[in-house]
């Protein structure tokens, strides 16, 4: 159970980077501050 949640967290702190990393793609610097700001 206790890996379970830890496991859950891992997945939601990898998709969290991976958003990032890929707005970070498409968006320049002066629009992903905002959206980080949104995200969190």
């Amino acid at each position: 159970m206790i890996w379970h949640v830890q496991n859950e967290n891992f997945i939601l702190d990898s998709t969290r980077i991976f958003m990032k990393a890929f707005h970070l793609l498409l968006f320049d610097g002066s629009f992903i501050f905002p959206e980080c700001i949104l995200i969190f």
